[in-house]
Order: structure tokens, then sequence, then C-alpha cells
């Protein structure tokens, strides 16, 4: 482990708690670098993956960088160090869980990943630790045999055995180990390189869940990642217990649908070569299990649009998170990428 004190996100990080500063208890600690480089090489074939650069990072990994939070704001990312000074929980997190509310009454885990609370359960939650929102979505188990299914080319295959794909392995054990927080690892195939130079053939791999639309992860069997993210976003996209606001499984949605499979006709069948910084996920950890490394294949009608497809989970330079200048997306201009990959005939 890297002897570097830690940084914090903007001068007035006054909510931390002084526990939350030490190394061995926080991420950003040894996946910080005050220089560009977003892989640093330790020697001995022992390389950190780095997800906040003090200067801009000259190649983002897959997840983004949090230096957009920190320099521009939380329009840019996800603030996993300080309280929102505008918003008080998370955008469509304000929903019902079948008969819960989501303000769930112990200071909910679902509203800010600034401010993260576990303890003992079920019962009320304690030991409020603000400013260490990775453990929001990351179970920190960096010793776990997650070599299990190792692929060609230094891919491997990660699930449930090793911890969950990129260690999004049941974020809510801390919580409550019991149904809803409990649901199964999300699984995929992670890129040796965590993305800094993806190509068709060289990217990460992502799974969703096989149902035929929208994130519905409590009490089921399987969490896709758009499951993951429906955790704290459940209503923005998605609906994760009864009712569609967005439209269910048809047209017209009153936002995006996410978790949905990509449509086999129209303009959407011209997607059939993967672009990484436009992703699909496979539809299930199933098919997932099958493949020999990443596809530079996309097949509509089965590979599924889910949250990464258009956001980035750390943070990007674009508001909102996503993954292109959504002011440059003009239909008819003659443009290409961003939303003109599936929206073939609309640029």
């Amino acid at each position: 482990m890297e002897d570097r004190t830690d940084v914090a996100f903007g001068p007035d990080d006054v909510q931390n708690y002084q526990v939350v500063n030490l190394l061995v208890n926080t991420c950003i600690g040894c996946h910080s670098s005050t220089g560009p480089s977003t892989i640093i090489d330790l020697g001995n074939g022992t390389r950190i993956p780095i997800v906040y650069n003090t200067v801009q990072p000259t190649k983002p990994l897959a997840g983004g960088n949090f230096y957009w939070v920190d320099a521009y704001g939380d329009e840019y990312g996800h603030n996993v160090r300080t309280v929102d000074n505008i918003l008080s929980e998370a955008p469509g997190g304000n929903t019902t869980f079948g008969v819960a509310p989501n303000d769930c009454g112990f200071g909910c885990c679902h509203k800010s990943l600034a401010s993260i609370r576990y303890g003992p359960g079920p019962g009320p939650l304690f030991n409020p630790i603000v400013g260490n929102g990775c453990i929001g979505c990351h179970d920190p188990a960096h010793h776990a045999d997650d070599e299990q299914h190792l692929l060609a080319g230094g891919y491997k295959y990660v699930d449930e055995s090793g911890g969950g794909y990129r260690f999004l392995n049941k974020a809510g054990k801390r919580f409550w180990d019991i149904p809803p927080h409990n649901p199964p690892a999300v699984a995929g195939i992670e890129d040796p390189n965590w993305e800094q130079n993806p190509t068709p053939n060289s990217h990460n791999e992502y799974q969703d869940s096989p149902k035929p639309f929208a994130p519905l992860a409590y009490g089921q069997a399987a969490q896709g990642i758009s499951d993951f993210c429906a955790g704290c976003h459940n209503d923005f996209h998605s609906w994760p217990a009864g009712g569609y606001p967005n439209g269910g499984n048809g047209s017209p949605w009153l936002r995006h649908p996410a978790g949905i499979e990509l449509p086999s006709s129209g303009e959407y069948a011209g997607y059939t070569t993967y672009d990484p910084n436009v992703p699909v996920a496979r539809k299930d950890a199933a098919t997932l299990s099958t493949f020999t490394g990443p596809s530079n294949t996309v097949t509509p009608g089965q590979d599924k649009v889910m949250c990464l497809s258009c956001h980035r989970a750390h943070g990007s330079p674009y508001k909102d998170m996503l993954r292109w200048n959504y002011n440059e997306i003009i239909a008819g201009g003659g443009g290409s990428g961003g939303c003109f990959t599936c929206h073939t005939t609309k640029n």
C-alpha cells in the first residue's frame, strides 16, 4: 500500500470525521495522484488504478475521474466526500420500495454517498461515516481471490465468488444483510488496464439482469449493473417495485429507459460493432460467463442499454456525468457518436 496522504474534494471538507483521513480507512488515499497518470506502476506486478487526480487526467479509466467533481462541482460526478449543497438526496431517489419509503428512517444510505451509515442489523443503523462514500458502492475486499476465472490477454471474469465485478458486491450487507439489501454481486469481465485505452476489441464487459425492461433488483435472484445503480436512483430511469412511472416496457417514456434490450429493428439495428464510449450490457450473468474475453459485437434484441451506456460512474468533464457533451448532440446536424451510436438515423 502506497504511503501517501489522503486528499479531499475541495478546501472546505469540514464535514469529514478525522477517521476517514487515515490511509487505512479511505479508498482515495491509495487511488489518488497529484499527477495526470491514471495507472501507477509500483513494480513487481503491482499497479494502482487512479480514480482521483488533482490535475486533469490524461487518460481517465472506465469510471471516469473525480477530478471533475472537485474542479467543476457536483453536477459532474458522484461526490463521495462532502454533502451536496443543493440536493438533499440522490436524483430519482425519492420513491417507494414497496411499502418502505426511501428515506427509511435511519439516516438512509440511499440518500447520499457522502454520508454512509452502517452498523448491526436488522435494527437502527449507527456509525455515520462522512466522507468515505466509496463503500456505498464498493465492498473494498482488495485481497479477495478475484482471479478464479482468468481469460486470455489478462482479462478475468469476476462474479460472486471473486467479490463481484469491481467489488460491487452487496454494498447493503454493511447495513442489513437481509433482503432486499443482499442481492447477488454484479458480474463482469474486467479489462486488465481498466479501460485506459479501450477499443471495440479491448474493453470491460458488463452484466445486466435477465428481465425484459426496467431494473427490478429487489427480491430478484439476479442483479445487473443497472439494478445496482437503481439502489439510489430508483425512479429516475426505472422503478424498483411496482408501478411504471417511466412507461414500463413501452414508449413513450418519461425519461430514457435503462436496463432494457436494445431493439432489433429500426434505427437501433444499426448498432452492431461495440463502441466502448457507448457500452452495452450483456443480458445476464449466464451469457457473460460463456465469453472468453471482450466481444466486439453488439446484438440488438439481446444486449441491453444500461446506466453506464450514457454515464460514467465516478465523474466526467460533462454535466450529469455523461460520456459526451449532450449540447453537441443535434438531431439532423450530421454528427456522430454519443446518442447517435444507438439512434443511428437521427443525426
